[in-house]
């Protein structure tokens, strides 16, 4: 989970715009070191990105069309 979202680090000020901006900078540079990333994919990342990405349309062109 983010350090930005744990309750530790939650602060009233914190906008919606903030929460956004951090998400899409954790989905444009995944943390795939940390122990909640799946480790296939993590080792398929680090090794050989361009399968991976490739992995990665397919998934979502299979799994994430609307119904």
């Amino acid at each position: 989970m983010s350090n930005l979202l744990k309750s530790e680090n939650w602060l009233p000020s914190m906008t919606v715009k903030n929460i956004l901006e951090h998400i899409c900078a954790r989905l444009a540079v995944p943390d795939i070191d940390s122990n909640e990333c799946d480790l296939i994919r993590a080792h398929s990342y680090k090794t050989d990105k361009e399968h991976f990405e490739t992995m990665a349309r397919e998934y979502s062109v299979k799994y994430a069309q609307a119904i």
